[in-house]
């Protein structure tokens, strides 16, 4: 049988090219009731409000928008979504200019932060030498360009470094960095390999039908082994990539029910996706994880952790010591903009904070970022700011030496929570910390101030508090014990994720509707290296559910680049079997017909 290759450009470039140039949504009007309505433009995202006698309703409606755009943000964020939405629903009453300035935040793109908040990930590095590496003159040019040093950036350098090596092409790959290395929302996230199955299932099979949802629902599960494996091959210990169990237990009954059905319809059409999970009882949650009376059950399942940082920084030292001649990182080199030359190899002329370099293909690993330089994006793909912290047990706290980790699940809200091996303070300072992060509703009682905050820079103080004593409360007196000497909490700091309006990443090859960049490659002309014609690429969006995305999505896009995504995989330990068709969702290409549907219009009939 022939695989199936997709395509990624033509056929969406002519639905643009022959599309209407308005791309305004048909919308009712309520003339006689002089009933204002919300504009959404599919091209922009952009709503906006006439002031009118029916001022209740305007802000109702108005409302609903920042409603739902607010619970996407959450729903991927947490990716385990149904903690909490519906109640999220319930007390978003936002004013019409609440909803414009969010509506604002997320259509006017910024570039990271030149001071970011401190991360506990990127303290004491075990590669000290690649914090701020970069040449001492930037190169001119390079085969390809990867913008972005997190997770997806290495992803897409290892794999493309690795199977050229494999199939004897000389390449050079470039990774440019704006601040220092990995600085991004790989450096500050939670640190969980984790999805939860029965939810993730549900809201594909909804949207997309039982086939398309199990393909998805297997490419987020397939993260954890592929990542534990690639940790074992290459001797990543210092990643701390590991299985745990880990234990969503729920103050609000109603999510405890939701959950419980979501979990019967994965046993009745995939039961061996649903093995291992355990319903916990209130008093058994109690009992076994010491969480204290409020709690009225949990969800069990196997999961992942590991140290992400430490983790991608391995990975680039490695690379950069067996590829010195092929592969260079250059952090602090800001891409400001991308221009097109007339040279059909090396057609992108990127501008930089260091100087210029052309590139024959380059590949957006920016996340919410990546709408700065490509802006078809602007309003499609925006930011989420998170809030983690990493505190120390209580001095009874059990000694799970990094095997478990705990969601904390309510009526509003969701804390993420995970632990790290080794003692308290054992090792440099370092041991046992209990990785806490969410709590984002707590600033204004939405979580709405947090969407489109491109700005990592400092730590809500609402966020803050909350964050600081949700732990002790959380767990039984006798199961915490006193606070540990010295503070409780170690460390804070603040992430900014990518989020799309249909909740979903985008990944592929960027059309030039979308870039507003051209490439003239001749008829059919290919570049000297590579067997695909020049051109921009993306993996960005990945809605909170990074450590369960991006690093095969990464790998889709690397071999699409190469032109080798047909080429069957049997056994490379750099991409799964099998060719990119059989493992990839084809819901997640970046298409321009995609992106055109993709609104905050859409939220409400997604929710």
């Amino acid at each position: 049988m022939r695989a199936k290759r997709y395509d990624w450009l033509s056929a969406d470039d002519r639905i643009y090219q022959s599309a209407s140039p308005s791309n305004s949504l048909e919308r009712g009007s309520h003339r006689s009731e002089k009933l204002t309505f919300c504009h959404v433009t599919a091209s922009t995202c952009a709503i906006t409000s006439a002031t009118t006698s029916a001022a209740p309703l305007n802000n109702l409606l108005v409302a609903e928008y920042a409603a739902h755009t607010i619970m996407g943000g959450v729903f991927s964020l947490l990716r385990d979504g149904y903690f909490g939405i519906l109640g999220l629903i319930a007390i978003i009453t936002e004013s019409n200019k609440a909803a414009s300035s969010l509506l604002g935040r997320i259509t006017q793109a910024k570039l990271p932060h030149a001071n970011p908040t401190s991360s506990f990930w990127q303290q004491q590095p075990l590669h000290p030498e690649l914090v701020n590496i970069q040449s001492e003159e930037l190169a001119q040019r390079a085969d390809i360009v990867i913008i972005g040093s997190g997770m997806t950036g290495a992803s897409v350098a290892y794999t493309i470094l690795n199977e050229c090596l494999a199939i004897g092409r000389p390449i050079k790959v470039v990774i440019l960095e704006g601040r220092t290395i990995c600085s991004g929302a790989t450096g500050r996230n939670g640190g969980h390999i984790k999805v939860t199955p029965f939810y993730e299932y549900k809201r594909y099979k909804n949207r997309f039908g039982a086939a398309s949802a199990q393909k998805i629902l297997e490419f987020y599960l397939r993260h954890r082994p592929f990542l534990l494996n690639l940790s074992r091959e290459e001797g990543l210990e210092e990643g701390e990539a590991r299985d745990v169990t880990t234990v969503d237990a729920f103050t609000d009954a109603e999510r405890m029910k939701e959950a419980t059905e979501m979990l019967r319809v994965l046993r009745e059409d995939l039961p061996e996706l649903a093995r291992g999970i355990e319903i916990l009882d209130g008093k058994t949650v109690q009992k076994r994880f010491g969480f204290s009376s409020q709690f009225y059950g949990a969800i069990t399942y196997t999961s992942g952790a590991l140290w992400p940082y430490r983790f991608v920084t391995a990975i680039y030292a490695a690379l950069l010591s067996k590829f010195p001649e092929e592969f260079s990182i250059e952090t602090g080199t800001m891409v400001q903009a991308i221009q097109i030359t007339s040279n059909s190899d090396s057609p992108f002329l990127l501008n930089t904070s260091r100087g210029n370099i052309t590139a024959a293909h380059v590949v957006h690993a920016t996340e919410a970022f990546a709408a700065n330089l490509v802006p078809g994006l602007v309003g499609k793909l925006f930011p989420l700011r998170g809030h983690m912290s990493a505190q120390r047990p209580g001095k009874s706290f059990p000694h799970y030496n990094g095997t478990i980790s705990w969601s904390i699940v309510g009526s509003r809200d969701y804390e993420y929570i995970s632990q790290r091996p080794g003692k308290p303070d054992a090792a440099d300072g370092f041991g046992a910390e209990i990785m806490t992060g969410g709590g984002s509703v707590h600033m204004d009682g939405t979580g709405l101030n947090e969407v489109g905050q491109w700005d990592d820079d400092k730590i809500e103080q609402p966020i803050g508090s909350y964050l600081a004593g949700v732990l002790p409360v959380s767990f039984r007196s006798s199961f915490w014990g006193e606070d540990a000497d010295g503070s409780v909490v170690k460390s804070m700091w603040t992430g900014v994720m990518g989020l799309t309006c249909d909740f979903m990443p985008l990944v592929g090859r960027l059309s030039p509707s979308l870039t507003k960049r051209a490439v003239n490659a001749g008829n059919n002309q290919i570049t000297v290296d590579t067997d695909t014609a020049p051109a921009e690429w993306i993996a960005a969006g990945f809605n909170g559910a990074g450590m369960v995305t991006t690093w095969l999505s990464g790998v889709a896009v690397a071999l699409q680049v190469l032109g080798r995504e047909r080429v069957n995989s049997n056994g490379q330990i750099w991409k799964p079997d099998g060719v990119v068709s059989d493992w990839f969702p084809e819901e997640f290409i970046c298409s321009p017909k995609r992106v055109a549907r993709s609104s905050i219009h859409e939220l409400p009939r997604l929710i």
